[in-house]
C-alpha cells in the first residue's frame, strides 16, 4: 500500500512487455529460474485472482522478484486503491505524518508525495494545514496527478515514497531521480515490504506483500538501507511498524490481515465492507482489533527516514 495503499511506476522506469526477469535489480546476480528457490502465487487483486505468476529469491543477496514481466497498465486499470479521506484513513496518516514532523516537517515545508495514488493524502495534508505539498503519480485517476511539470530540481524539503520501490524496476534510478529533486539537508521517507520474514514456502501469510505481479521486487532491510547511502543519504530513523499499525480500534496490522480474511482475502477486500455482526461473531477479530498493536505482527513492512548531506 502507498500513502494511497498502492504504488506508482514512472512509465520510463516500467518493465518490459514480456519475457524473464533473471537478474536481481540489487547486487547483478543472474540465475537459473528452474534451480533457486521460487514459489508459484496468485494475484492478490480479484480481477487478475486466477492468474499464477512466479517469485525468485536472489541466493546472494535474498531480495525477492517476480519472474515474468507483464503489460503494468493492463494491470493498473481499476486497481483497488483508496480514493476518499474517510476517519480511518485520517487516524493512519496522522501516523504517517507524524513521522515526518518528528523530523522538522511543518506548515512551511515544501513536501512531494511521489507515487501518491489518488492523492489522498495530500488532501489530508492540506486539510491539515500543510499547503506545500504536491503528488505525482503516472497511474493515478486524477488527470492533475499524472502531471510531471511539478517534478523540479532541488524544490522540496521532504519526499514521500511509500510503497513505490517495490513496484519499480531500476531502484537506483528512482533514487538518483528522487535525489534531484530533493534539497540538500531535505528528507526522503521510503515505506516497503522487505523480503527478510517472507517464507516462499507458506507464501499465504505473505500474500498482501508479495502482491504480484505488482511488486516486481521486494528487497531485504540491508538492501534499501545501502540503496539509500549509496544515493548519498544518511539514514536517520527506520520505523518498524506500517504506518497503519496503530492503537485505534480495528486499525492494526493483525486487525487488517484478519479483516481481509473474512471474504476472499484479496487486496480488494480492505476497501469491501464486513457485516458487523460478522466481526462481532469473530472473537479472534475482536481480540485483534482491540490488542493487535501489543502483538507485533512482523510484516517485514518498514520505513527509513533518510536524509541528504546539506
Amino acid at each position: 500500500m502507498t500513502t494511497a495503499m498502492a504504488g506508482a511506476v514512472p512509465l520510463e522506469h516500467e518493465a518490459s512487455l514480456s519475457g524473464e526477469r533473471v537478474v536481481c535489480t540489487f547486487c547483478g546476480t543472474r540465475i537459473n529460474p528452474a534451480t533457486v528457490e521460487r514459489a508459484a502465487v496468485p494475484s492478490n487483486v480479484r480481477a487478475f485472482s486466477r492468474e499464477i505468476f512466479h517469485v525468485w529469491r536472489c541466493p546472494t543477496c535474498r531480495s525477492l522478484h517476480c519472474l515474468e514481466t507483464v503489460d503494468l497498465p493492463r494491470y493498473y486499470a481499476n486497481y483497488p486503491i483508496v480514493r476518499t479521506l474517510t476517519p480511518y484513513t485520517r487516524i493512519t496518516f496522522d501516523n504517517l505524518l507524524g513521522r515526518l514532523t518528528k523530523h522538522g516537517f511543518n506548515s512551511k515545508s515544501t513536501l512531494l508525495d511521489y507515487g501518491c495514488g489518488w492523492g489522498v493524502f495530500l488532501r489530508f495534508l492540506q486539510d491539515s494545514g500543510y499547503v506545500n505539498a504536491v503528488g505525482y503519480d503516472p497511474y493515478s485517476g486524477v488527470d492533475a496527478l499524472r502531471n510531471s511539470r511539478c517534478l523540479k530540481p532541488r524544490a522540496f524539503d521532504y519526499i514521500v515514497l511509500q510503497d513505490v520501490i517495490e513496484h519499480v524496476e531500476d531502484p537506483r534510478a528512482v533514487f538518483a531521480e528522487l535525489n534531484e529533486y530533493l534539497k540538500p539537508g531535505g528528507c526522503i521517507l521510503v515505506g516497503t515490504p522487505t523480503a527478510d520474514p517472507i517464507s516462499l514456502t507458506h507464501y499465504k501469510k505473505h500474500w498482501t506483500q508479495l502482491h504480484l505481479p505488482y511488486h516486481l521486487h521486494i528487497y531485504t532491510r540491508a538492501a534499501i538501507r545501502a540503496l539509500g547511502i549509496e544515493a548519498g543519504w544518511t539514514p536517520a530513523e527506520i520505523f518498524d511498524r506500517p504506518y497503519y499499525d496503530t492503537k485505534t480500534f480495528g486499525l492494526n496490522a493483525w486487525a487488517v490481515n484478519k479483516y481481509q480474511s473474512f471474504t476472499d482475502g484479496t487486496l480488494d477486500a480492505l476497501f469491501e465492507p464486513v457485516p458487523v455482526e460478522t466481526l462481532r461473531r469473530s472473537l479472534r477479530y475482536l481480540l485483534m482489533a482491540r490488542f493487535g498493536y501489543w502483538f507485533k505482527r512482523n510484516t517485514g513492512e518498514i520505513s527509513i527516514l533518510f536524509r541528504k548531506q546539506p
